[in-house]
Parts: C-alpha cells; sequence; structure tokens
C-alpha cells in the first residue's frame, strides 16, 4: 500500500479532482470534513477514520488542525501511470 502524507490548518481548505477511483483518505490527526461536488452526502473524519473516495471535485476542510494521509488502496491491478488514480490538487485557501 502506498502512502502519502498532507497537512491542514483549522479552518484552511483543500481541493482536488480525483480522475479515478482507487484512493483512500486517512485521517491521522484532528478533524476532516469532506464534500464531493454532486453528492448530498459529506463526510467527517476523526484520527484513524478513512473513507474510500470516489472519482470527482472534492473540497476538505479542517475543522481542528488535521493530517491525513492518501492511500493506493490495495487489490488493484498494474495499470499504467496513465490509467492509475490522479489526484491533482486545485488550491488551499
Amino acid at each position: 500500500m502506498d502512502a502519502s502524507s498532507s497537512f491542514l490548518e483549522k479552518g484552511r481548505t483543500q481541493g482536488w479532482v480525483l480522475a479515478a477511483p482507487g484512493l483512500t483518505v486517512r485521517c491521522t490527526e484532528g478533524v476532516l470534513w469532506l464534500t464531493r461536488e454532486g453528492d448530498p452526502d459529506d463526510h467527517l473524519l476523526g484520527p484513524g477514520e478513512r473513507l474510500n473516495l470516489t472519482r470527482g471535485h472534492w473540497v476538505a476542510q479542517a475543522l481542528e488542525t488535521a493530517r491525513f494521509q492518501w492511500i493506493q488502496r490495495p487489490g488493484r491491478k498494474e495499470v499504467s501511470d496513465a490509467q492509475a488514480p490522479v489526484l491533482r490538487v486545485l488550491q488551499r485557501l
């Protein structure tokens, strides 16, 4: 399982576009609020909680200063870089 870490200070937001499914976000510290464009459900993650992301435009906000990991989900067969899930960070506000 491949993972990388991110950090958001309390009140800060970050947006991104996920071009393909296959990533999980796991909160390791603080509280993270996540929403996806067109999805009526919002998600709150605390330490140790995770969410499997679907493709689309996502926004996260740190309700408390938060650390979180991006995790490539296991069990996927090898794919080329062009087919792999793409995470493009749009902006930190």
